[in-house]
């Protein structure tokens, strides 16, 4: 997978930081799903995590399920959050304009211009 510093990135190496969620699937919950595995002599992983993608009430009715049998879960992007974030910078944003917005203005004080002479 394809990194925010534009690396190609195993998937088992792949954390919320560093995922790029394309423009058209911020609507959607982003995560590894895995029931990881192990080989008993060697220790080798033999399981791969997979990279899905299901909308928010699938996730929330499906998360504890997932977890019940067995499975890891990290969660590469959040829709909820996202959107919670984008509403409070907007917010900010707003507060400030109106800040801006209503702070005094001074009267700007005209300069009185006499004749200048030139000799």
């Amino acid at each position: 997978m394809i990194t925010k510093d534009g690396r190609d990135t195993p998937i088992e190496q792949l954390t919320p930081e560093n995922y790029v969620v394309p423009e058209k699937e911020k609507q959607s919950y982003h995560f590894t799903l895995e029931l990881r595995r192990f080989d008993q002599s060697s220790g080798k992983r033999l399981s791969i995590p997979r990279v899905q993608k299901c909308g928010k009430k699938m996730f929330k009715q499906n998360l504890p399920i997932w977890r019940k049998q067995g499975y890891t879960v990290t969660i590469l992007f959040d829709p909820i959050a996202y959107e919670t974030a984008q509403r409070q910078a907007l917010a900010a944003k707003k507060a400030e304009q109106k800040k801006a917005d209503e702070a005094p203005v001074e009267p700007k004080t005209a300069k009185k211009e006499g004749k200048s002479s030139k000799k």
